[in-house]
């Protein structure tokens, strides 16, 4: 009894000792994780701004007006000095729903609701980007437009136009171009394309036959003026890199100094795509950090070969001050898309920090980075640019804290080495480096990759173990190198070397690009499953202590949430001019080969890999003439073609889908969709259940939002116009 007695006593206080020790460890995490609230407060930001772009319809002056109060009520309970982390999140939510309301607001202008005809055009060029060798896109910000009312003129206009290469940015231009509605979605839930273009001030986009007339009599306002300064600039530079590298290359190399990428060959694109590569096209954090870090490494280099400047002046501060006016100039010279802004803030943030004697590569300074990001451009966080670079560098930065913070001497040696064991451990922990960068890189950007483009790269490790290397050692540093000897004349032999690293890092892509599976296709899946895996990594990314992997449990979740997606039985473009449908072995069938654009995306949605022309002959559809029909879960399926119009003969069919306006032809069939449904409507989605058709639209999806127009015909928005004068 006593030996009984003793051990219960024994258990009881180890119970207490161990449940003692648990509070006083949950406590300390708790603490900890309370430091790193501010880590939260981006992640606040962004959800505050796409719970804004996520709803169906705009939000009144009522509810603006009450969310506005909840603020107040949450600003107030700080002021009082309470700490309160909820409040704090709350707080900055708002602060995002407001700050794309108000981008919302201010930013864009009218846009054309209906097609026009040719109308006569005058502005000053803001923008020009290469469509092809022929053609041009052209924006234009319009100082005058003929033939359309006040509520319909826009800003600003993406024309079409034939490549004139003396045209230059802020050159004021006159012409005559033929106006379209935005683009809106090429299937209900795809990426909105119109709400992209509205808020960026786009109106409208067009087509212009001739070129347009050149008015060197007008002089453009300033900031047009400087900004056409900074294009020339750009174009010299990429003269420059054409006449020492005049293949392919030098299109690549162009893209890496001025980040003109659309003359780039599609089989290029292709090939960095498979290979897992395609991000050093883009202009984004590597650049940046590789032109701006790279120059100061070497001021800093150069300063110190100076003893007494070295040990008496703060050459590191210096050498940071300089890196920040070069990462402002490479910015200025790579056209200032928004990703480039978004790396020269984060990397002038920790030039900053440098500067002010604080660490520069910490989580703090990222959450800081993307604080600014989203206020100055709330739009950015629908973007994939922007989701993939700070999950990437969160994860990086978290993962390297964690590797930091194990045991001090974990990784010396316990006596002295030779030089070779020095070299080799050297080269281990480069190696290990490289490699942990790349695969915690592709698992951060692996959801928003996933959801945005339908693509994996299997073998990015691959290429980018061998490819960064030669990237980062030779083709970005000769770029600078080159890029400062441009005034001197003295370039050739820099853009020498950098195209002989480009040669070398094409050869890395092509070989990887070859291998077995490595052009991945993954069905398309909602945002919730992206959001949610997301959600996963920051929770692993930004919690301390064991809870941390508490996020490993979201982001199963979010894996498992892709396994329930509802595929469509039909699909009609937003012309009608083609239409897929599901046949029994489950792949999408095309009625035929047009309308290309459309058509691949349906596939890449679908998690098939397949063109427009093998999708076509795929057996499914039985045609004749200009008629196709097909069996759909026991509906018959009719699709009559442009060829149709003026002759139809109403086929025996539960659907009915023409390209063309029915108008009161075949009355009997059940559901009949025209080119007037999708004209109104957008594409469809078809969904054949037990209760009979489920009908999707593009234009349900959009719901009522300022970048949806409702489309009218011509003459009806002039006689509107007309009341309204």
């Amino acid at each position: 009894m006593a030996i009984a007695a003793d051990f219960d006593l024994a258990m009881a206080g180890g119970i207490a000792s161990w449940a003692q020790s648990l509070r006083r460890g949950l406590e300390i995490a708790r603490l900890k994780n309370d430091g790193r609230l501010v880590l939260w407060l981006p992640v606040g930001l962004a959800i505050g701004i796409a719970g804004y772009f996520a709803l169906p319809i705009e939000p009144s002056v009522f509810g603006v007006g009450l969310l506005v109060l909840i603020a107040v009520a949450c600003g107030s309970i700080l002021v009082r000095g309470r700490s309160s982390p909820p409040a704090k999140l709350v707080l900055l939510a708002i602060a995002g729903f407001l700050a794309a309301k108000l981008q919302t607001t201010i930013a864009p202008g009218p846009s054309v609701s209906a097609s026009t005809p040719s109308v006569g055009i005058t502005g000053f060029v803001e923008k020009i980007s290469a469509a092809n060798n022929r053609s041009a896109k052209v924006l234009v910000r319009l100082e005058s437009i003929s033939g359309l009312g006040p509520s319909e003129r826009p800003k600003k206009v993406q024309i079409t136009a034939p490549l004139q290469k003396e045209l230059r940015v802020g050159h004021f231009v006159e012409g005559e171009a033929r106006l379209f509605p935005l683009l809106t979605p090429i299937m209900p839930g795809g990426f909105d394309y119109a709400r992209s273009q509205w808020l960026e001030g786009i109106g409208a986009i067009g087509h212009a036959r001739s070129p347009f007339r050149i008015r060197p009599d007008i002089h453009p306002p300033l900031w047009v003026k400087m900004k056409g300064s900074v294009e020339n600039l750009r174009f010299v530079i990429a003269e420059r890199v054409h006449r020492a590298m005049p293949d392919e290359l030098g299109l690549l190399a162009v893209a890496l100094i001025t980040g003109e990428r659309a003359g780039l060959p599609q089989t290029m694109k292709n090939s960095l795509q498979a290979s897992g590569l395609a991000h050093i096209v883009s202009i984004s954090g590597l650049h940046m950090s590789l032109v701006a870090g790279g120059f100061f490494w070497m001021l800093r280099a150069a300063f110190a070969l100076f003893p007494g400047l070295a040990l008496t002046r703060p050459i590191k501060e210096w050498s940071a001050l300089a890196a920040l006016i070069v990462g402002a100039v490479y910015l200025m010279l790579s056209g200032s898309e928004v990703p480039t802004q978004r790396s020269y803030i984060m990397v002038a943030i920790m030039f900053a920090a440098m500067i002010a004697g604080r660490p520069a590569l910490n989580l703090r300074n990222v959450a800081t980075a993307a604080i600014l990001v989203l206020l100055l451009d709330p739009k950015a966080v629908l973007q994939p640019g922007l989701q993939m670079s700070f999950l990437a560098v969160t994860g990086l930065l978290s993962f390297f804290e964690m590797w930091r913070s194990r045991e001090p001497g974990s990784t010396r040696f316990g006596r002295r080495t030779s030089w070779t064991m020095f070299a080799l451990r050297r080269l281990g922990i480069a190696i290990f480096t490289l490699a942990a960068t790349t695969l915690i890189a592709g698992i951060c950007t692996g959801p928003p990759a996933a959801f945005h483009f339908n693509r994996l790269s299997p073998y990015s490790l691959i290429g980018n173990l061998l490819a960064l290397p030669v990237v980062s050692a030779i083709v970005m540093p000769m770029a600078l190198v080159g890029t400062l000897l441009m005034p001197l004349g003295m370039e050739q032999v820099a853009f020498t070397v950098m195209g002989l690293g480009l040669k070398t890092v094409m050869a890395i892509s092509d070989w990887t690009a070859g291998l077995p599976g490595a052009r991945f296709v993954i069905p398309g899946h909602g945002p919730h499953s992206s959001l949610m895996m997301s959600a996963g990594i920051l929770w692993i990314c930004l919690v301390l202590g064991y809870a941390r992997w508490f996020g490993l449990g979201l982001f199963a979740l979010g894996l498992a949430m892709t396994l329930l997606r509802s595929e469509p039985d039909v699909i009609i473009e937003r012309t009608a001019a083609n239409i897929a449908i599901r046949n029994e072995l489950g792949q999408l069938v095309l009625a035929n080969s047009r309308s290309r654009f459309a058509a691949e995306r349906w596939l890449l949605a679908d998690g098939d890999g397949a063109g427009s022309l093998v999708a076509a002959a795929r057996p499914g559809f039985n045609c004749l003439r200009h008629t196709c029909t097909a069996i759909i879960k026991n509906k018959r399926l009719a699709y009559m073609d442009k060829q149709a119009e003026g002759k139809v003969e109403c086929p025996d069919a539960d659907i009915l889908i023409a390209a063309f306006p029915l108008r009161g032809a075949c009355k009997k069939i059940a559901l009949r969709i025209d080119r007037f449904d999708v004209w109104r409507e957008g594409a469809h989605a078809l969904f054949v259940v037990d209760d009979g058709i489920r009908i999707v639209t593009v234009r349900q999806m959009r719901g009522q939002r300022p970048w949806v127009t409702s489309v009218t015909r011509r003459k009806d928005q002039a006689a509107r116009d007309a009341q309204t004068q």
